[in-house]
């Protein structure tokens, strides 16, 4: 006989959902809806309200990094960059860029790559800078088309999928991503 099998928790939420993702010690979960919001909350808090996620599109799936101490949030014409830890999750910075698609860089907790329809990618250093959280823009790239989805292989090989029905190899060189 199968063991039967209850939910951890149940959350709600207004709106259909479009993305959802959690962090990687399942504490946080972030989801997007049809209805143009993000939401973010702790998972073993039921109770707790949601995070609302200003500025967002709700329409492109946000992404935690490596650690789930970081989270992108795209949106049509921005990318708001939150640090997410022990306590109420902050939003470090809003980036001006158009964003349809974000891959973290593995190993590396601060490099987020970016990709919009404006045809370029585009990396990014997310980290603290001089005492600062924030973000520096790294080199950028132009494709043919706009950029669907991002998937990084290894630290130095990103692969953008373009809506032209492409996919185009970029080599990241270690001194790309490193900012003097």
């Amino acid at each position: 006989m199968p063991t039967r099998r209850e939910p951890v928790a149940i959350h709600v939420y207004g709106g259909a959902p479009d993305d959802l993702a959690l962090s990687v010690d399942g504490r946080w979960a972030v989801c997007s809806t049809h209805q143009r919001s993000t939401l973010l909350w702790e998972t073993h808090r039921t109770a707790a309200q949601p995070v609302e996620c200003e500025g967002t599109s709700g329409r492109h799936a946000p992404a935690f990094n490596g650690s789930g101490h970081r989270l992108a949030v795209p949106a049509e014409r921005q990318l708001s960059l939150w640090a997410v830890g022990p306590r109420r999750p902050t939003r470090l910075a809003v980036v001006p860029v158009c964003v349809s698609a974000l891959a973290w860089r593995p190993g590396d907790e601060d490099i987020l790559a970016t990709a919009g329809s404006d045809h370029t990618v585009r990396l990014w250093r997310t980290g603290t800078q001089g005492g600062r959280s924030g973000y520096t823009s790294l080199p950028a790239w132009h494709l043919t088309t706009p950029a669907t989805s991002l998937a990084w292989a290894g630290r130095q090989l990103l692969a953008a999928a373009e809506r032209g029905g492409r996919v185009t190899l970029l080599g990241i060189s270690p001194e790309a991503t490193h900012t003097p």
